[in-house]
């Protein structure tokens, strides 16, 4: 069993009973399965369909799905293929090597041209590159004329700053140097004051500042002037609304008391030419008419404090 070699299809079962039953045999994998292997991983030349019409000629067919999409036509001994590859290039193109696979032993240095050979390598490299001096001592020859910079395209002007500097290459770019920051407080670096970093930094407490007082509503109420026939008991209209509790209950008071006392006295008319005055004298209601169908207002809480205070504060008439 000295001389036995098995080849598989790299099967791991296959492997670790082979260890088992022959010890001292070799192990190979089959060359078939490599390239079946390959085929599977790599696309290759599958896509091509090759129809051979003569030994140096023959027509490659690009296959997709089951379908022919395009075909050329490639001359071996002319070493010309339809898709002109072969002719720009001067290395076989796919359809080129799909056709040379076909051959048995193929030689490939028949199908390459010349360029690429260690020849014409060896060629290009034979001979010596003089050298040169520096630039200041060049010999200075009179051309009788002189030769300007190229006049720059004018471009269509945009909006905004034109471009004065170059884009800077990868190469190019240097980076600015960071400047470390310095905290004032602890004089550490790394960090500024009033950062979480800084261990004096911590919860302050906030210093209390004296409260302004603020009058709710309009700022100053516009009284009318008196007019004629008025009564004398009407407040001046310069006497300033009372901004304390008790102040505004005495004036409350004073409010609601004449306001009954208007609403005791009855009211006569004026005599006219026309009317004469009564005996008895006849008061005056108003009547205000309510649509029951509308629906009542809304008002918010910061207008029903304003509407007390106006009605506390604006004097009555008599």
């Amino acid at each position: 069993m000295d001389k036995l070699t098995v080849c598989t299809d790299a099967c791991k079962g296959l492997e670790a009973a082979m260890k088992i039953v022959f010890p001292q045999a070799k192990h190979r994998e089959c060359v078939k399965h490599q390239t079946n292997n390959m085929k599977k991983k790599f696309r290759g030349l599958r896509h091509l369909m090759v129809t051979k019409v003569d030994r140096n000629q023959a027509e490659v067919s690009v296959v997709y799905k089951d379908e022919e999409v395009r075909r050329h036509v490639m001359y071996l001994d002319q070493k010309i293929c339809t898709c002109r590859e072969c002719e720009v290039s001067g290395k076989p193109c796919q359809h080129a090597l799909a056709v040379i696979t076909t051959e048995r032993i193929p030689n490939m240095k028949q199908y390459i041209d010349m360029a690429f050979s260690v020849e014409k390598f060896k060629a290009a490299y034979a001979g010596v590159i003089p050298n040169i001096t520096d630039r200041n001592q060049w010999p200075q020859v009179d051309k009788g004329f002189k030769l300007q910079p190229p006049v720059a395209k004018m471009k269509k002007k945009t909006t905004g700053r034109l471009r004065k500097k170059r884009i800077l290459s990868c190469l190019e770019r240097i980076g600015k140097a960071i400047r470390p920051s310095k905290c004032d407080g602890c004089g550490e670096l790394g960090h500024k004051k009033g950062s979480s970093n800084c261990p004096l930094t911590g919860t302050k407490k906030r210093k209390r500042t004296k409260k302004t007082k603020s009058t709710v509503g309009r700022k100053k109420l516009k009284t009318d002037a008196p007019k004629e026939g008025s009564s004398s008991n009407q407040p001046s209209p310069s006497k300033p609304a009372p901004n304390t509790p008790r102040t505004r209950a005495a004036a409350a008071r004073e409010a609601a008391a004449a306001e009954a006392e208007s609403q005791a006295q009855p009211t006569t008319i004026p005599p006219t030419k026309r009317r004469l005055p009564l005996d008895e004298p006849i008061p005056l209601e108003m009547v205000v008419s309510e649509d029951p169908s509308a629906p009542a207002k809304k008002m918010t809480p910061r207008k029903k404090q304003l509407d007390s205070k106006v009605k506390k504060a604006s004097p009555t008439k008599t």
